[in-house]
């Protein structure tokens, strides 16, 4: 058996023999579900080409205070208007949750793939589940 083989069958047993496992998802569960990764040096200079900005300075909540219609410019064209369906990785993930043994999904994503996929136990969801500032942080 080569070595990836066998890391696969040893990732494979120690699932099998979890009861408690966590997942961390990222840019690249975004990728394989068809989405651009918007840090990309491709995508970051298309997207400072169109709204003067980086992503990152347009997500953070200076600029959303700042400039809320260039946010929203960019959260509705970018985030909000874009489809995209669970890849086939969300099933298995959804499977170990119908087993009991995920106990968290933790992901960065905006997409709401986990929710489209019926994960539940999700941390940092998505966007789409945003709420007012104003109503969270009445400070600001």
């Amino acid at each position: 058996m080569g070595t990836q083989e066998a890391v696969i069958e040893r990732v494979r047993k120690m699932i099998e023999e979890s009861s408690k496992i966590v997942v961390l998802t990222g840019i690249g569960t975004v990728i394989e579900s068809g989405g651009e990764n918007i840090w990309s040096s491709r995508e970051c200079y298309r997207l400072e080409e169109i709204y003067h900005k980086t992503p990152d300075e347009m997500m953070n909540v200076g600029f959303y205070s700042a400039r809320k219609d260039k946010f929203f410019e960019f959260y509705k064209n970018e985030i909000i208007n874009k489809e995209y369906e669970p890849a086939s990785l969300y099933a298995d993930i959804k499977r170990l949750e119908d087993q009991g043994k995920l106990k968290m999904l933790i992901t960065q994503n905006y997409y709401a793939l986990a929710e489209k996929a019926g994960i539940k136990n999700v941390i940092l969801r998505s966007v789409r589940a945003s709420a007012c500032l104003e109503r969270i942080l009445p400070i600001i």
